[in-house]
């Protein structure tokens, strides 16, 4: 190297002082700049190696730092148009300088990268994956960076790497392109995962430039950092989450106006779905949520019927996030894709076989995967959020008119949890599951004969359900037995409903537990607006399927006598409500007994009654009524129950004429269509009933089967 530079040039490449060696470099660069002007490359390249071999690779680092300085000037000297026949040997020995234990060092390899890329520009994009990964090096340990500090300093570091890497952002920006896209792909994959502040922020610029340059599409490449992208979303720093969320946005932005049917490639949503979803069940930061959540909604609208076997998945990542202790923002974007993904399957034309596991091989991973989809909805009837738990049953109430043949198939899974739910303490769920149980036990006009044969099987397996779940929690039926079968009612007739109850409650074993519950369905019947078409059909009595429903209700009231007593005055048999009288004298009268009957005076004096009321005005044609009324004055005490009834019947001054009257009354209304009812044999159940309600009171016990397998025979 003596032959081209001076020895006053080599010493100053050595020294300690910052002068003499920029001295030396600018030595260098004339130097470089004669010989080309002599066109004698070969000099030039033998100074290169010279530098690297004698200066950059000695152990003294003043030396490396002169040698640096050095292959820079060499580069300048070259100028623009030379430079690219000696870069092999310019940048390849700066690059290890990157990671020097000296931080001076370091500073100098990234101020020589920098000055040979301003020469060399575009032809540094060969070199551009050595030099980011060596910028990778530099930027966790490099701290802040800060224009005015020393060189030699850490801060000094950062800022000649910010300062090369800037320089290389504009050299990609203006060239249009990366040369070796995959491999920075997977430079980038191996380190985004990092949780170095700086590293982070220096990862997302570059992903940030790289995705606004046209040439460049980044979003083949998603999945490979997409995670990574999400992680650094929920980075502490304020700053590194919004630069995160500016990348993210434009990436989704980008996929919703490109033309997927023009890219030479399909994007991989089933990958990119993996990725999101446990940010979207798991993470604790809102904006990583929410973000999530946002792009599993825009992969709904782009995918479409490829989002179908992620709905499992989908539906218990998006259904927690409902809950109202989440921010405002998630939880309205998470119920709009709820939203969504209800809609995209309700529309979609589902294979029916193949739901059921006939599908080809190759399909099924295409498959929507209903029984996943049961299981995850029944788990979610447990969640601690209304909101959730009210979208969960309008999933069941949505895949019930879509897909009846696979709900029914499955019912006996998820209808234990429908029926549990039933006791939750919100309205809005109760209300919400009893219209899903009330789908499930109807059907269409439009509905096969197999599936008419399933509504029914259903409906009468949910009444027994129903039913004993009253009589296991006895609290239930006292506080929200009421609620259940008045808004049951909406979604089935009223008749059914009361004639399946009836049925059932007919054969239940617990009788003060049927005591209780004929007690509370008559007061439903008689009270409830739902029930006016029931009531007014009692009334008038002048149908056989009116006759029917009577002797049905009859039977099963016989479980509690005032109840029964009540059904014959809502029917106007008045007559046979004074035989009962006959019996009720009969009967132990106990608290309860007196509470009974105290309701069904306050009932009498309701607008319920007012047709009994009013038949008061005809004592001659209704004798009974008032000797049914008068017999229950009797039995009470002088209470205020008894003086309210008094007063009531102080307003007919002519009862005693007309009790006299009595075996020649005139004919009351519709007696030829009571007349055709079986009393004798209503009244011997009466007494059947009575008996084993007596019996087992006498027993102490509350059970039928008990004193049936007692009783000798």
């Amino acid at each position: 190297m003596a032959d081209v530079l001076s020895e006053k040039t080599l010493k100053g490449l050595c020294d300690k002082l910052y002068d003499k060696r920029k001295n030396a470099a600018i030595e260098i660069q004339r130097v470089v700049e004669s010989i080309m002007v002599k066109g004698e490359l070969d000099k030039v390249e033998k100074l290169a190696m010279s530098l690297q071999s004698d200066f950059v690779q000695s152990q003294n680092p003043n030396s490396r730092k002169g040698g640096l300085i050095g292959l820079a000037a060499t580069a300048i000297g070259l100028g623009a148009n030379d430079v690219h026949r000696v870069l092999p040997l310019l940048v390849p020995p700066v690059l290890p300088c990157l990671t020097d234990g000296d931080h001076r060092v370091r500073y100098y390899a990234c101020e020589a990268l920098y000055n040979i890329s301003k020469v060399a520009f575009s032809d540094m994009l060969g070199y551009f994956n050595e030099i980011f990964i060596g910028l990778c090096e530099l930027y966790p340990e490099s701290g802040v960076a800060d224009p005015n500090a020393p060189k030699d300093g850490a801060a000094g570091t950062r800022a000649g790497a910010d300062m090369l890497d800037r320089l290389l952002k504009d050299i990609v920006i203006d060239q249009n392109c990366l040369p070796n896209l995959e491999q920075f792909i997977q430079n980038l994959r191996e380190r985004i995962h990092t949780y170095n502040p700086q590293m982070r922020q220096f990862l997302v610029s570059w992903i940030s430039v790289l995705s606004s340059v046209p040439g460049i599409d980044l979003l083949k490449y998603l999945p490979n950092i997409l995670e990574g992208l999400f992680k650094i979303l929920c980075d502490d720093n304020f700053e590194i989450r919004r630069s995160c969320e500016d990348v993210l946005d434009v990436f989704l932005t980008e996929m919703t106006q490109v033309n997927h049917e023009e890219l030479d490639y399909e994007m991989d949503y089933s990958a990119m779905v993996d990725i999101l979803l446990p940010f979207c069940e798991t993470s604790k930061h809102n904006l990583c949520r929410f973000m999530s959540v946002r792009w599993l909604r825009t992969f709904i609208s782009l995918a479409k019927e490829d989002m179908l076997p992620f709905a499992p998945d989908i539906v218990q990542a998006i259904l927690p996030c409902l809950s109202m202790s989440v921010d405002t923002k998630l939880r309205t974007l998470a119920d709009l894709t709820n939203g969504d993904l209800m809609v995209l399957i309700a529309e979609t034309n589902l294979d029916q076989e193949a739901q059921e596991g006939k599908e080809e091989e190759e399909n099924a991973g295409r498959a929507f995967n209903y029984p996943q989809v049961l299981k995850v909805l029944t788990a979610q009837l447990g969640n601690d959020s209304v909101a959730t738990r009210v979208a969960t049953l309008s999933w069941f109430s949505m895949l019930r008119s879509k897909m009846p043949k696979q709900t029914f198939h499955h019912v006996q899974k998820f209808s234990p949890a429908l029926l549990k739910s039933l006791s939750d303490g919100a309205d809005k769920v109760v209300r919400m599951d009893l219209q899903v149980l009330a789908d499930l036990s109807t059907c269409g006009e439009s509905a096969g004969e197999d599936e008419a044969r399933q509504v029914a099987g259903f409906f009468d397996s949910f009444v027994k359900d129903l039913l004993q779940l009253f009589c296991r929690d006895q609290e239930l039926l006292v506080y929200r037995g009421s609620f259940i079968i008045r808004h049951l009612s909406k979604y089935i007739d009223a008749e059914k409903l009361y004639l399946a109850l009836a049925d059932n409650l007919l054969q239940e074993d617990d009788l003060d537990f049927a005591n209780r519950m004929v007690e509370t369905l008559n007061m439903i019947l008689l009270t409830s607006p739902e029930f006016v078409g029931l009531r007014e059909e009692l009334k008038q009595m002048s149908s056989e399927s009116s006759h029917s429903l009577f002797c049905a209700l009859y039977r099963t009231w016989s479980h509690n006598p005032i109840a029964t007593f009540s059904l014959c005055l809502l029917t106007q048999v008045y007559q046979h409500a004074c035989e009962l009288l006959v019996k009720l004298a009969d009967m132990e009268v106990t608290v309860n007994f007196l509470v009974e009957v105290d309701k069904l005076i306050q009932l009498i004096e309701s607008p319920i009654f007012t047709f009994l009321r009013l038949h008061l005005l005809e004592p001659r044609r209704h004798p009974y009524l008032i000797k049914a009324l008068y017999g229950i004055l009797m039995l009470l005490p002088q209470s205020s129950a008894f003086h309210t009834l008094k007063n009531r019947l102080d307003c007919i001054p002519t009862i005693i004429n007309s009790l006299q009257d009595i075996d020649n009354p005139p004919k009351e209304k519709n007696v030829e269509a009571r007349t055709r009812i079986n009393f004798e044999n209503l009244s011997q159940h009466f007494d059947e009933v009575h008996a084993l309600h007596v019996e087992a009171i006498s027993r102490g016990s509350r059970s039928r089967r008990d004193i049936l397998n007692s009783t000798p025979s």
